[in-house]
C-alpha cells in the first residue's frame, strides 16, 4: 500500500501559472525527484509563501514531508490542500496513508472513504479501506469492501484471496475455503494463493496436503515463497525457510523474514505446537513492518484464538 506513485504530483510547470511560485515549484519537483526531500520541502516552502492559494504545491510539501518521515507535517499540508480544494481526491488518500503511518487507523479510514467518494472508480481505493478495516477487527466492514470490489471484477483473485484470508481470521471458515479455492482457479500460479488454501483447508477439512501437493506441482517451489509450500509439505525445515527468505535488499529481506515466521508459526499450529507457534505470531505482531498488513492482523488474530 506504501508502494505509491509519489512522482504522479510532479506537475509540469504549465500546472501552475507561471511566476516565481511555479520556478520554486519547480525548483521542488526536481529536488523530490532526486530523493533530496528536505531541499524539495525547503523549495516548495518558498512557492507557497510566494502563492498561498495553490492546493498542489501545499500537496507536493506533504509527500515530500511524508517521504522525509515527517507525518504531522505531511497531515497538515493535506488538511491546507482540502482546504483550499475541497474536492482533492489525492489529498485525501495521501492523508490516510500519513495517518496510516500514525496508527490512526479510523482516520485513515474517513480520508478513504472521502477518497472513494470523490474517485469511486479507483479500486485501489477500496482495497486501502478494506485492509484498514481489517487492521482494526472491522472483519464484516472489510468483507463488505472486498464484496464491492468483486461485484465490479467477479475474476480478481487477489480480491478472493483478500476476503478469504478475513474470512479465515473472522471465523467464517466454508466461506473463506471457497474464496481461497477460486483464488487458486483463477491464478493457480499464484504462490501465495495456494499457501491460503491450504492454511484454510488444514483448519477444517482432510485432505489439504494432497491438494497442496497437486496445486504445488504447477510451481517453480525454489523461488520465494516456494520454500514455505517445502515446508507445508514436510520437505523442509524452519531454519532452511528463515534462510531462503533473506535477501540483500534490506526491504525484501524484512518482508521475507515476516513472512518467513508467520509461515512457521501457522505450520507449527496446524502440528500442535501451540507454545512455539504463539512466540512466532508475537514475533509477526511486534516486528513486521506495520504496513505489511497481510501478516500482522492475521497473526494477532492467532494469538487471539482460545487454544
Amino acid at each position: 500500500m506504501l508502494a505509491l506513485l509519489f512522482t504522479a504530483f510532479l506537475f509540469p510547470a504549465s500546472a501552475v501559472q507561471q511566476s516565481p511560485a511555479a520556478d520554486f515549484f519547480k525548483r521542488g519537483n526536481d529536488y523530490f525527484s532526486k530523493g533530496d526531500y528536505a531541499h524539495a520541502i525547503e523549495a516548495y516552502t518558498t512557492s507557497i509563501r510566494l502563492d498561498p492559494s495553490s492546493a498542489r504545491t501545499f500537496y507536493a510539501r506533504g509527500i515530500a514531508y511524508h517521504q522525509n518521515h515527517d507525518d504531522d507535517r505531511a497531515i497538515g499540508d493535506y488538511t491546507d490542500a482540502i482546504r483550499l480544494e475541497p474536492g482533492y481526491a489525492d489529498a485525501f488518500r495521501e492523508r490516510a496513508f500519513a495517518y496510516e503511518d500514525k496508527d490512526d487507523y479510523e482516520h485513515a479510514i474517513q480520508d478513504h472513504t472521502q477518497a472513494i467518494r470523490l474517485n469511486p472508480a479507483d479500486v485501489t481505493l477500496v482495497y486501502n479501506r478494506a485492509f484498514d478495516y481489517e487492521r482494526t477487527g472491522q472483519y464484516q466492514l472489510a468483507i463488505a469492501d472486498f464484496d464491492g470490489i468483486l461485484r465490479r471484477f467477479p475474476k480478481a483473485a487477489d480480491a478472493y484471496r483478500s476476503r478469504g484470508r478475513v474470512g479465515l481470521y473472522s471465523g467464517h471458515f466454508p466461506e473463506a475455503q471457497l474464496d481461497l479455492s477460486r483464488a487458486v482457479e483463477l491464478n493457480p500460479s499464484g504462490a501465495y494463493n495456494v499457501i491460503w488454501l491450504y492454511i484454510a483447508r488444514s483448519k477444517g477439512a482432510a485432505g489439504a496436503e494432497d491438494e497442496l501437493a497437486k496445486n504445488a506441482a504447477k510451481l517453480n517451489l525454489t523461488k520465494w515463497p516456494g520454500p514455505v509450500i517445502e515446508l507445508f509439505l514436510g520437505k523442509s525445515t524452519p531454519e532452511t525457510v528463515l534462510r531462503a527468505a533473506s535477501d540483500k535488499d534490506p526491504l525484501k529481506n524484512t518482508a521475507q523474514e515476516c513472512e518467513a515466521n508467520f509461515y512457521i508459526a501457522e505450520n507449527q499450529t496446524l502440528h500442535g505446537q501451540r507454545s512455539a507457534a504463539m512466540q512466532g505470531f508475537r514475533t509477526v505482531s511486534e516486528s513486521c513492518p506495520k504496513n505489511y498488513f497481510f501478516y500482522v492482523p492475521a497473526a494477532k488474530a492467532e494469538l487471539a484464538n482460545k487454544p
